[in-house]
This record gives C-alpha cells, sequence and structure tokens, in this order.
C-alpha cells in the first residue's frame, strides 16, 4: 500500500477537489445554481444512478426546475433500474401517493417506517411525506415534522422544503 502511495501523490487532492465540484445535497435543496442541474444531467445521462436520483429528485420537488412528476419518474425508473434503493422506494411512495393501493405495498410500509426509525435519511423524509400528506399512513402533521426535522439534520435534499410546507399547514391551523 505505501508504494501505490508513493506512486501515485495526485490522487488524494484530485479526489479533495473533485468533492468540492460534486453537489451536497443541502445543495441541490437551497441554492442550486443551472450549473448544478447540467451536471447532475450530464452525469445522469452517462448512467450513473445517484446522479439519476438527484435529478429525479429535482423534478418531483420543484427544486431548480418546474415540478414535473412524469419527469421525475423517468429518472428514478432509469436509476431504480441499476437497484438504487432510494429510487426504488420514490417509485413506490410515487405509486402509493398516486394510485393510493396501500394493500399492495404493505411490507414496503413497514420496511420503510423501520428504516426510518433506525436513521435512514432518505426513509426519514419518505415517511414525513406520507404522514403530511396522509398517504399510506394516517395524516399526521406532528409525526411528519418530527420525521422531516431528522432528514433536515441528516441534510437530505427536499427536507427542508417538505418541512416548511408542514410547519405552514400546522400555523395555518392554528389560526
Amino acid at each position: 500500500m505505501r508504494s501505490l502511495l508513493h506512486h501515485t501523490p495526485y490522487k488524494i487532492p484530485c479526489i479533495l477537489i473533485l468533492m468540492m465540484f460534486i453537489p451536497s445535497v443541502s445543495a441541490i435543496e437551497t441554492k442550486t445554481p443551472s450549473s448544478v442541474y447540467k451536471f447532475q444531467l450530464t452525469m445522469a445521462k452517462r448512467g450513473n444512478p445517484q446522479s439519476q436520483y438527484n435529478l429525479a429528485m429535482m423534478h418531483e420537488m420543484g427544486l431548480v426546475v418546474e415540478q414535473n412528476t412524469a419527469e421525475a419518474k423517468t429518472w428514478y425508473i432509469r436509476s431504480a433500474s441499476q437497484d438504487y434503493k432510494p429510487a426504488i422506494d420514490r417509485l413506490i411512495y410515487l405509486d402509493l401517493k398516486i394510485n393510493g393501493n396501500k394493500e399492495k405495498h404493505k411490507d414496503w410500509l413497514k420496511q420503510i417506517k423501520r428504516d426510518a426509525d433506525i436513521g435512514d435519511g432518505e426513509a426519514m423524509l419518505l415517511i414525513g411525506q406520507m404522514y403530511a400528506d396522509g398517504v399510506g399512513f394516517q395524516k399526521d402533521l406532528i409525526k411528519a415534522g418530527a420525521y422531516l426535522q431528522k432528514a433536515v439534520a441528516s441534510d437530505i435534499a427536499g427536507s427542508e422544503r417538505a418541512l416548511a410546507k408542514v410547519d405552514t399547514e400546522i400555523n395555518m391551523r392554528k389560526r
């Protein structure tokens, strides 16, 4: 191992430089310039499942681009076809949201709830959204807020926007 590092002195700095230009999940949510979208699109077209997922999230939630569920599904399907679990989960969530077949996905609902309860950030976002919208679970804004706050703390794209939506709805009900 020492000889490998000795002969490749630029590997570590190059990786660090690359990491600076790869957008974090929070960058996608809060202040994503069009260049980040273009980067994700380029990588997605090259077959990168995480970029395909990121692009789908942008379309689903209207981050940087207009909200477009059909376009989101297209990119989720591409990502899911490479066994990228967050994309598979989002497709099931969208199926529940659009078609409402809770019985078809009862095992998935149990699993995603378990994943969220043990700290999976993407699962926390999904469960939070599901409680917020009454998709798969009884609508409960307090539970939604709790899961979404954890997703925000985990720096999950879309979670800040989802939490703001829940907070707004709670505040409207207080009036």
